[in-house]
């Protein structure tokens, strides 16, 4: 007779268990990121977001942090090296530049409140703008504004010279 072949069953699990992560034979499991081939229910497990490496709570205690370290590492920088180091730091810390005039922000909120079908009289009062030149200018910048997005939006056109 001839001896039986050990096969593995499929097992089904109930939709509450969870797999048990197999080793690898040597005392190591894997990782729990992985799929679990074979088993009727598949677990994956999402990692957990990755803490900052820098210390501090916040920008403020992080950035002291690392100035304090750059100072011990390179104790001989010039002003000039100083200059570059925070122009460097300027262009790639958030927010970024971006070029032209920085964005009016009672601007946006009146074109919101314009949108929502709010009256100009009463813009002006929610926005706290009481004089007549703080109106005028506040709607003229509207104006501007409301120029400049409908020459972006502008479709192509077609013409001779710009076949579509």
């Amino acid at each position: 007779m001839s001896a039986p072949m050990n096969r593995p069953q499929k097992e089904t699990l109930p939709a509450a268990a969870t797999p048990v992560l197999k080793g690898d034979g040597f005392g190591k499991l894997a990782s729990p990121r992985q799929r679990q081939r074979g088993a009727e229910v598949r677990v994956v497990v999402r990692p957990r977001p990755r803490e900052s490496r820098l210390p501090g709570v916040s920008p403020e205690q992080t950035a002291l942090w690392f100035v304090q370290k750059f100072a011990r590492q390179y104790p001989g920088l010039t002003r000039a090296d100083k200059k570059h180091l925070l122009a460097r730091m300027h262009r790639q810390v958030p927010p970024y530049p971006s070029p032209g005039r920085p964005c009016r922000t009672d601007v946006t909120q009146a074109l919101q409140f314009e949108g929502e079908g709010v009256s100009r009289k009463e813009i002006y009062r929610r926005l706290g703008k009481a004089t007549c030149e703080e109106q005028h200018a506040l709607r003229e910048a509207m104006r501007q504004r409301k120029a400049r997005r409908r020459k972006r939006d502008k479709s192509a056109t077609v013409t001779p010279t710009n076949p579509a």
